[in-house]
C-alpha cells in the first residue's frame, strides 16, 4: 500500500497493526495451517487484525482522521464490527480509512439532503461501500449502498457502465418487489457523481457469516433455507429474471433467520429463445454448462438452469460445512464442475437423509435439460410431509395409545442419558468418525480459525476440512528435522 492512498498517520496505525499480529499469533496459527497444508495462508492470516490491536490504537483514530467526533465514533464500529464478522484485512482497512478522509464528504451531505442520516459501514465492494442508514421523518433503519459513478475511482467509460449496471439492478428489484424471500428496495436516487439504493436492513447478515459461526446445518433448517430460497428463485424465474450469482454470501437473513436474496448485480431479463454466453459469477457456484460455454466454441448458451445449480451447491454447503467443489488449484476445481465430481463421503453424510441427497444428486446435474426446476424441486420428497387421514375416535383407544407412548418415552429417556461407551482404541484410531467428536473439532476449529475463510478466490472454508497434510509441506518438515 503506498504513501499516497491514504495519510501517514493511517499508515503508521496499519504498520503497527500488522507488525502487532505477527508478533502475537504466529506461533498460535502456524499449527492449523500445517495441518491445513496452506503455507500461503500463512502469509495471508498473518495481515487479519486483532480486536487488541485495533483497541490500542483507538486514540490514535482520533488524532489522524480529519472527521468530526460523531464520524470518528463511527469510523471505530466500522473497524470493530468488521474484525468481529473476521473480514477485516489490511486492504480493507485501506478503503474505511480512505473513505472517511475523503470519499465520506462527498456522500454524506447528498444522502442528508435526501432525509437519511448515515452510520457505522456494513460492507465494502470495488465500486460501492455500504453502510446502515437512518429515515430522519421515520426513524426506520435501512442499509443504503452507495455506488460511485464519477469516474475517479476507474476510467469513464467503466464508470458509465457500472450506471448502466446499476440502472438494470434498480429495474429488476423493481419486478421482484412483494416477494418475502427478496430484498425489498425501499428508495433510490441519483447525483452526478453516486447512486444511493436505500434496501431494507438485515441484522443478522450473511447466510455465509452464520453458517461460519454454526459450521453445519441440521436438515430441519437447511429445508427451511432452501425452501425459502428456491420458492425465491421460483419467482423470479417466473418473471423470466436468471440471478446468476446465488451464493451464501448473497442471500441475507432478517431477524427471524428469514432468507433474503440480494445482490442483483449480474441478474438479467431473458427473452423466450435468448441463450447467454457471459462468463460472470463465483468460480464455485458456475454451472458447466457457463464454464463450457467460456471454453468451446459451438457450444449453446446457457439459461435460468443455472440458478438451480447454484442452489444445489448452496444445499451442499449447509449440511456438509464445505462446498462440493473446491480445489486449491482452481484449473482442477473447474474440472470437478465440469464433471459434476463430488461425493457425499463418510463420516460427514453418515447422518444425513437419502431425499436429502437424492434433491442435491437431482440439482447437481451436468446436462441442463436434465437438471430439475424450481417447481420440480419444491416438490420433492425432502420439502414433503405427508399426512394421513383422520381416523374415527375412540376414547379407548386414544388412551391406551397414550399409556403405550408414556412408557415408550420413559425407555426412551433412560437410553437417551445412558448412551452405549465407545471404545478408546475407537476414539485414538478415527476421532472425526465418531459424530460427537466431530462437531466438536469442526466447532472448535471455526470458532478459532473462521475469520480466515474469506470470500476470495484465493481462500476457502473447504480449506478447514482438509484432515491430510500436503506431501510438499510433510517433505518440508522432515528436511527441517534431519
Amino acid at each position: 500500500m503506498g504513501k499516497g492512498n491514504c495519510p501517514s498517520g493511517d499508515e503508521k496505525i496499519i504498520k503497527q497493526l500488522t507488525s502487532g499480529l505477527r508478533k502475537q499469533e504466529d506461533i498460535l496459527l502456524e499449527p492449523v495451517l500445517n495441518a491445513s497444508g496452506g503455507v500461503d495462508q500463512v502469509s495471508d492470516g498473518l495481515k487479519q487484525c486483532s480486536t487488541t490491536l485495533i483497541a490500542s490504537n483507538d486514540w490514535e483514530l482520533d488524532k489522524t482522521l480529519d472527521v468530526n467526533k460523531q464520524h470518528v465514533h463511527s469510523t471505530r464500529s466500522s473497524l470493530m464490527s468488521f474484525i468481529k464478522k473476521g473480514k477485516f484485512d489490511q486492504v480493507q482497512i485501506d478503503h474505511i480509512l480512505k473513505d472517511n478522509n475523503h470519499g465520506y464528504r462527498k456522500y454524506a451531505s447528498e444522502c442528508e439532503r435526501a432525509a437519511y442520516t448515515l452510520c457505522e459501514i456494513c460492507g465494502i465492494g470495488i465500486s460501492s461501500i455500504v453502510r446502515r442508514c437512518i429515515e430522519k421523518e421515520t426513524g426506520e433503519e435501512f442499509a443504503v449502498k452507495i455506488i460511485d459513478i464519477s469516474g475517479e475511482k476507474s476510467d469513464i467509460y467503466e464508470a458509465d457502465l457500472t450506471k448502466k449496471d446499476t440502472i438494470r439492478e434498480i429495474n429488476i428489484l423493481r419486478m421482484c418487489k412483494g416477494h418475502d424471500n427478496i430484498i425489498e428496495l425501499h428508495d433510490s436516487f441519483e447525483t452526478p457523481t453516486f447512486i444511493f439504493l436505500v434496501f431494507e436492513l438485515c441484522k443478522q447478515g450473511e447466510l455465509f457469516d452464520y453458517l461460519t459461526q454454526v459450521v453445519t446445518l441440521s436438515e430441519k433448517r437447511t429445508r427451511i433455507i432452501m425452501k425459502q430460497l428456491i420458492e425465491a428463485v421460483e419467482f423470479i424465474h417466473s418473471k423470466n429474471i436468471v440471478h446468476r450469482d446465488l451464493k451464501p454470501e448473497n442471500i441475507l437473513l432478517d431477524d427471524n433467520l428469514n432468507v433474503k436474496v440480494s445482490d442483483f448485480g449480474f441478474a438479467t431479463v431473458l427473452s423466450p429463445d435468448e441463450e447467454l454466453t457471459e462468463l460472470c459469477g463465483t468460480p464455485g457456484y458456475l454451472a458447466p454448462e457457463v464454464l463450457a460455454v467460456s471454453m468451446y466454441d459451438n457450444v449453446p448458451g446457457y439459461r435460468m438452469e443455472v440458478d438451480m445449480w447454484a442452489c444445489g451447491v448452496i444445499m451442499y454447503t449447509l449440511l456438509c460445512g464445505a462446498p462440493p467443489f473446491w480445489h486449491r488449484k482452481q484449473m482442477q476445481m473447474l474440472r470437478m464442475i465440469m464433471q459434476a465430481n463430488y461425493a457425499f463421503g463418510s463420516p460427514e453424510w453418515d447422518d444425513v437423509s437419502q431425499t436429502a441427497k437424492d434433491l442435491i444428486s437431482n440439482l447437481l446435474i451436468v446436462n441442463p435439460k436434465e437438471r430439475l426446476s424450481a417447481k420440480q424441486a419444491l416438490a420433492s420428497p425432502f420439502f414433503k410431509r405427508e399426512l394421513k387421514p383422520t381416523k374415527q375416535f375412540f376414547a379407548k383407544r386414544t388412551f391406551k395409545a397414550s399409556v403405550i407412548c408414556v412408557r415408550f418415552f420413559h425407555r426412551l429417556k433412560f437410553f437417551y442419558y445412558n448412551p452405549p461407551p465407545i471404545p478408546v482404541e475407537t476414539i485414538k484410531l478415527n476421532p472425526y468418525g465418531v459424530k460427537n467428536f466431530r462437531k466438536l473439532i469442526d466447532g472448535c476449529t471455526f470458532k478459532m480459525y473462521g475469520h480466515w475463510v474469506k470470500k476470495g478466490d484465493n481462500q476457502n472454508r473447504a480449506a478447514l476440512f482438509e484432515h491430510v497434510q500436503r506431501e510438499d509441506w510433510r517433505n518440508q518438515i522432515s528436511f527441517d528435522n534431519s
